[in-house]
């Protein structure tokens, strides 16, 4: 319990610090807000990041990884983008716009950004490159409405990528 209340602490001290760095200049990046091909890109995240959850999952089991802290924190974050994207992607169905689902978004790249340290040590999903890339292409499209750029992909290790 204590761990996640750290890790919850931390990833919001993350989030606040790129939030203030990344501020103002962001928001005249962004492109035209399009609802309709916003909530198509929230739909197919949510997709992309379910699927990757449940191999992250299966993968975690097949190797033994159940005690294995890094793999747990993985496939809990897939979960968590997985709830976030879902939210996301009813809200925009509901006629939310940019400014209501700013906040959400951020939520996601805050977990996006975790999910990138993580695959760069941890094996699970080593085997997934063109769903994660799926699901990658249609989160950068998503964060161009929103005045946000993704961090560089990596590799899992013994891959390249």
């Amino acid at each position: 319990m204590t761990r996640i209340c750290i890790r919850t602490a931390f990833g919001v001290a993350v989030f606040l610090l790129a939030l203030a760095a990344t501020g103002s200049a962001q928001a005249i990046d962004a492109v035209s807000w399009d609802q309709a091909r916003a909530t198509e890109l929230a739909v197919e995240i949510d997709k992309a990041v379910k699927d990757l959850a449940r191999t992250a999952r299966t993968e975690q089991l097949e190797v033994q990884n159940t005690k294995n802290a890094e793999a747990y924190i993985m496939v809990e974050d897939l979960k968590s983008l997985s709830r976030y994207s879902k939210r996301l992607a009813r809200h925009l169905g509901e006629g939310a716009g940019q400014t209501d689902t700013a906040r959400l978004f951020q939520r996601m790249l805050v977990i996006v950004r975790s999910l990138r340290d993580q695959r760069a040590s941890s094996p699970l999903l080593a085997n997934s490159s063109a769903e994660i890339d799926k699901a990658r292409e249609a989160l950068e499209e998503l964060a161009q409405f929103y005045g946000e750029t993704l961090p560089p992909p990596v590799a899992a290790p013994g891959t390249r990528e």
